[in-house]
């Protein structure tokens, strides 16, 4: 009767543990979690598998498929009734993003003991270890020329040469590079460029024959 009653209890917890097992995996939600970001944006319709239609808490915007990403962005510069808090906190997750598109959570969205560990020293890009700092001069020519054609072909006033920002580009694309000042290339460097597309047009004109003159 015993070994009945023991087999019994075995039965019993051997089910029980099966059905518990059953309505966890149940209860299991698959795909990636949310971000912090969903708790001020309202989750709408499912789209696909782990995403949903959206709406801003604070502005009513919408989107088609929340993306964490966009959603982020939106709070930190775009909504224009997101509380003050919410928005810089957001704008300082934004600015640590990169360039790279990236719907998954933030570092600083996640707790802070899943971060990922970061050096005091940042990792240097290969670049900084081979950019030329003196160019040779006739790379420098090639250049002031390129640019001279693009700012002449795209009506590009000559003062821009001389923008701080743009002279930062400029820099980032090949440091040993010096612009020339606005005066030099609206100067010398334009009645040069003019002299030879002219002296090229002379020596077309002079090789060619039986022209037509035609209105």
């Amino acid at each position: 009767m015993s070994n009945i009653a023991s087999s019994s209890k075995i039965s019993l917890s051997q089910d029980s543990g099966s059905a518990l097992d059953s309505q966890n995996s149940k209860g299991k939600i698959s795909g990636r979690p949310f971000t912090e970001v969903w708790k001020h944006v309202v989750q709408g319709k499912p789209k696909s598998q782990g995403h949903y239609e959206a709406k801003c808490k604070y502005c009513n915007k919408k989107w088609s498929i929340g993306k964490p990403t966009n959603m982020r962005a939106h709070l930190a510069t775009h909504c224009q009734n997101c509380p003050d808090d919410v928005s810089n906190y957001f704008a300082k997750i934004v600015a640590n993003q990169g360039n790279g598109e990236d719907d998954t959570s933030s570092d600083l969205e996640r707790p802070a003991s899943k971060r990922t560990k970061t050096t005091s020293k940042k990792q240097k890009g290969i670049h900084q270890y081979y950019s030329p700092i003196y160019l040779q001069d006739g790379r420098k020519k090639e250049i002031d020329h390129a640019i001279l054609k693009a700012f002449v072909c795209c009506g590009i006033s000559f003062a821009v040469i001389e923008n701080p920002f743009f002279i930062e580009m400029l820099k980032t694309l090949q440091p040993g590079y010096t612009p020339p000042s606005r005066k030099l290339l609206a100067g010398n460097l334009l009645e040069t460029e003019v002299a030879k597309v002219n002296r090229k047009i002379e020596r077309e004109l002079s090789a060619g024959e039986n022209f037509t003159l035609g209105k």
